[in-house]
């Protein structure tokens, strides 16, 4: 019994991490409609925004400080023309395609 259950959870691993990249794939895309000049670093930055992270959380996974994160933030900020997250998962957002799983979107 438990190797079924070990199984099960992997394969839950498995369909969670490929929604994840899914999820990143689409937020890229949709940015770079946005903002196509946009470097990738500030492009990681909105990614983790729109994911939830704090600055702190996008500071440790992309192995910048969390004043970079911030710089990177009001620069992408600045090609969006945009001055919150909420502005930014608003304009990142289409009706009826969820951003990340569970986030209502």
């Amino acid at each position: 019994m438990s190797g079924l259950l070990f199984a099960l959870v992997d394969k839950h691993s498995e369909i969670a991490c490929d929604a994840l990249e899914g999820t990143e794939a689409r937020l890229r895309r949709r940015i770079a409609a946005l903002a196509p000049d946009m470097p990738g670093r500030e492009v990681d930055v909105c990614v983790g925004i729109v994911r939830g992270q704090t600055s702190e959380a996008i500071a440790l996974a992309l192995k910048i400080s969390t004043n970079t994160v911030l710089t990177y933030r009001k620069r992408a900020y600045g090609r969006l023309r945009i001055s919150s997250q909420n502005e930014l998962v608003r304009r990142l957002s289409l009706p009826g395609v969820p951003l990340a799983a569970g986030s209502g979107f």
